[in-house]
């Protein structure tokens, strides 16, 4: 999980540094208003998506890898299950 938090790390620096360049671009009149327009929107839409992802791989999920193993043991008591079904 650690590694993938990275992973998104860097494509969240590799988007924002093309946000930067595109601005750069507009600042210098290499391009035009809608053409930037297009280009940003879709960049901060990458980067909304990126930054989400980070979000739920850092979120605490102990919870419920508790619940889980608290579960799994029920789970494997195929007797006990069997002996309820009765």
């Amino acid at each position: 999980m650690v590694e993938q938090i990275g992973d998104r790390q860097k494509e969240l620096a590799d988007v924002e540094t093309k946000i930067e360049k595109l601005e750069e671009k507009m600042m210098n009149d290499e391009i035009k208003a809608s053409t930037y327009k297009k280009w940003f929107n879709k960049y901060a839409g990458e980067k909304a998506f990126i930054t989400s992802e980070i979000k739920k791989l850092k979120s605490d999920n102990k919870g419920k890898w508790e619940k889980m193993m608290e579960l799994l043991a029920t789970l494997l008591d195929v007797p006990g299950i069997f002996e309820k079904l009765k």
